[in-house]
């Protein structure tokens, strides 16, 4: 066993391996403001906490004078799951897909399971 020390590392056995802290994504183009998927720092509360702030602010002022706000959402709990995997895989296999990274997607849907109402399925979904 061992320790871990923010700054300087995993201790194990007298061997020393140095952590460094990712760098921040640089943004390659403009992305919106309102933009929380996939960005650093953001979460799905910072979202949700946004999407109040703006309906709060469209009820106020007089009635005449009130913004129309509409809000839709998507549940895409799952989604990835109802894809078909063989099909995912010849997709990225009939593309300019790196072998390793095609290696990489195969290894995350291996001995996955499924989450159905309250039961925890394990299934094979795909045979590699």
């Amino acid at each position: 066993t061992g320790t871990l020390q923010v700054g300087l590392g995993w201790q194990a056995a007298g061997e020393t391996a140095v952590v460094k802290a990712r760098p921040a994504p640089r943004p390659h183009g403009p992305r919106s403001p309102n933009q929380y998927g996939f960005r650093c720092g953001r979460s799905t509360e910072d979202a949700t906490e946004r999407l109040l702030e703006m309906v709060h602010g469209a009820a106020l002022g007089a009635v005449q004078h009130r913004d129309i706000c509409v809000a839709v959402s998507l549940d895409v709990r799952n989604a990835f799951n109802s894809a078909p995997w063989p099909m995912i895989d010849a997709a990225l296999r009939g593309k300019p897909v790196p072998p390793r990274l095609i290696s990489m997607i195969r290894s995350y849907l291996k001995d996955r399971s499924i989450l159905v109402g309250e039961l925890l399925l394990r299934r094979d979904m795909y045979v590699w």
